[in-house]
């Protein structure tokens, strides 16, 4: 937690590829995509309400972003919701194991 805001990670773990791959799609159709991220994992995507889900071997990783504000109370005053989101991922997939 932060003076502004926080964020929640949630990373499930699945047992195959397909129920993995089943699963990151029903995220994507769940929350709905506005971009595509490419280099992070082995597919990951910004969802509609700034959320970041990046799937990698057999788990999805989740940065839930709704708690940091938005516009000029933002949690870090230059970046969108999203950036911080992306970003967050991208530390985490530095450190994932094989990533």
């Amino acid at each position: 937690m932060y003076p502004k805001g926080s964020f929640n990670l949630a990373v499930k773990e699945l047992v195959d590829d397909k129920t993995t791959t089943d699963y990151f799609n029903a995220q994507k159709q769940a929350l709905g995509s506005k971009d595509n991220l490419f280099g992070l994992g082995q597919g990951a995507f910004v969802a509609k309400n700034d959320d970041v889900v990046v799937r990698k071997d057999w788990k999805v990783l989740v940065v839930d972003v709704k708690n940091i504000p938005k516009g000029r109370d933002a949690f870090v005053p230059t970046m969108d919701r999203s950036d911080v989101a992306t970003n967050v991922a991208g530390v985490i997939m530095q450190c994932w194991e094989g990533a």
